[in-house]
Order: C-alpha cells, then structure tokens, then sequence
C-alpha cells in the first residue's frame, strides 16, 4: 500500500480533532498540533517527521510511551463496567488513524473484500445488521436443536484473564 504523509494530511487531520482531545505522557496538548496545522510551513515540518518515522521504521521515544486510562462507563462504579482507552502522542495517533483508519481500510475495501460478518467501521453496514444476524444465528440453532456456546469478547471478559504474577511485578514497576 503507498503512504505518504503530506502537509495536507496534517491540516485535515489536526482540523478536525477537538482540542479538548487529550494528548499523550509527553504534555504537548492538542493546541500545539492544531497550531502547527494553521500554518503551511510548520505542518510541512511535523509532517515531515511523521512521514519519516513511518517511512524510514523508526520511532520517536515519545511514541513509545502510552498511557492507559481506566474510565466507568455510565454511573455504575463495577469492574465490568469499566472501558479502558491508551492515550498515544498526539502526532502518532493522528498519523495511526490517517494509516491505519483511512487509508488501509480504503485500500483493503479496493483490494480484497470484507468478510460478510465484519460490521465495525465499514459504510452501509450498521450495529443493527449485526444483531439481526447473530439473532438468526441464534433462531436457526434453536430450530435444528442443535448446541451454540457464543463468547462476546469485549473488556468484560478481560478482567478475570489477568495473571496475578505478572500483575504483581507490573504494579511493582
């Protein structure tokens, strides 16, 4: 797949995100990338340094850093209603959901075609198809009277697969 990462790229991306979005360990907050993307000159040079990290195959060791955060998800304060979100640099994941977001997506929607189970982030295909699927999943097993076990994978079924050796020696770091 061809990537570049242009001076354009920058402004699109960076015009578009909030400034409230929160930003990575360094402390460079959002303001400073949608600065940079006001101005042609200075979003050709962060650009740049994007473009090379990616082309070259190398990465800053502010990338390398992330944080991960543990929020509740409505009012109730349980384990299994916890989301975990990992904040990244603000250039790397700009430059990860330009790649990885756009223009993969579009290049492997062009290239090679989806599977017909596959809902998440593609267009015309929506959260309610994948119930009414998985509800006629459900509906031809029962007819036929045959078994299905089903597993939702999702971070509720995270929290229980944490081994509380290797838990023990992450907390001491």
């Amino acid at each position: 797949m061809p990537f570049d990462f242009t001076h354009e790229d920058y402004q699109a991306v960076f015009n578009k995100t909030s400034e409230k979005t929160a930003c990575g360990p360094s402390g460079l907050h959002m303001s400073h990338w949608k600065a940079g993307a006001e101005h042609e000159e200075i979003s050709e040079i962060h650009a740049f340094f994007i473009w090379a990290a990616f082309h070259l195959g190398f990465s800053y060791p502010r990338w390398e850093v992330s944080w991960h955060s543990m929020l509740q998800k409505k009012s109730y304060p349980f384990c299994d209603k916890l989301r975990i979100i990992q904040l990244f640099e603000g250039d790397f994941n700009a430059a990860l959901k330009l790649i990885i977001g756009r223009r993969l997506m579009y290049h492997y929607g062009k290239h090679i075609e989806f599977d017909k189970n596959t809902f998440g982030s593609l267009p015309g295909r929506t959260a309610h198809e994948a119930l009414v699927c998985l509800q006629q999943l459900i509906d031809n097993h029962k007819l036929s009277g045959r078994t299905l076990g089903i597993l939702f994978n999702d971070a509720v079924g995270c929290y229980d697969r944490v081994r509380s050796n290797e838990l023990c020696i992450a907390l001491r770091q």
